[in-house]
C-alpha cells in the first residue's frame, strides 16, 4: 500500500485510515487520548509509514489538544451552568409569586364590584 493512497480523516473520538483503491477501512481508535505515541503507533500498525503517522500524529494531537475541553473546563462550566440555573429558579419563583399576588388583588376586586352590584340591584328593587 502506497502512502499516497491512505486518507486520514478525524471524526470526533476515532481516526479512520481510509484506502483509495477500497481496500478497508480501519475504525478502531487508539487509547491514550491526546498521546502522540499512541496515535503514531496505531497508525503504523494500521500501514502508515512510520515518518507520515509521527506528521499525523502530531497534527491530531494539536487538533485535539486545541478544541478538546479537560475536565476541569467541565466542571467549571457545570458550575457555572448550575448556578446560571438557581439563579433563573429564583427570579422565575419571584415572578410567580407576583403574579398570584396580582391575580388575588383582581379576584377581590372583582368580589367587591360584584357585591356592590348585587346591593345596589337589592335597594334598586
Amino acid at each position: 500500500m502506497k502512502s499516497a493512497e491512505n486518507l486520514l480523516r478525524v471524526s470526533k473520538d476515532s481516526v479512520i485510515i481510509l484506502t483509495m483503491a477500497g481496500t478497508g477501512t480501519s475504525t478502531h481508535t487508539p487509547t491514550g487520548g491526546n498521546d502522540t505515541i499512541a496515535w503514531s503507533k496505531w497508525l503504523v500498525e494500521n500501514n502508515v509509514p512510520k515518518k507520515q503517522a509521527d506528521a499525523h500524529a502530531q497534527l491530531i494531537s494539536k487538533a485535539v489538544g486545541q478544541s478538546a475541553a479537560s475536565k476541569e473546563d467541565l466542571k467549571i462550566t457545570k458550575t457555572e451552568l448550575s448556578n446560571d440555573i438557581q439563579l433563573v429558579k429564583a427570579d422565575l419563583m419571584s415572578e410567580i409569586q407576583k403574579s398570584k399576588t396580582e391575580l388575588l388583588f383582581w379576584m377581590l376586586g372583582m368580589f367587591l364590584g360584584l357585591a356592590g352590584l348585587m346591593v345596589a340591584l337589592i335597594k334598586f328593587l
